[in-house]
């Protein structure tokens, strides 16, 4: 037990993010885009974008 735990005189509640980072990327040229098993997508800012 911690030592601020054990100073504590309520129960506290933690609340964790676990779903990890999300990315907000707008809208897609072609609205959108389907992945098959092992092909992959790599995003990049629109300046550096190379078709």
């Amino acid at each position: 037990m911690s030592l601020l735990l054990a100073q504590l005189v309520v129960p506290i509640t933690l609340l964790q993010d676990l779903q990890g980072t999300k990315i907000s990327i707008g809208q897609l040229a072609e609205g959108q885009i389907f992945l098959r098993d092992g092909e992959w997508l790599t995003l990049v800012p629109v300046g550096e974008y190379v078709r």
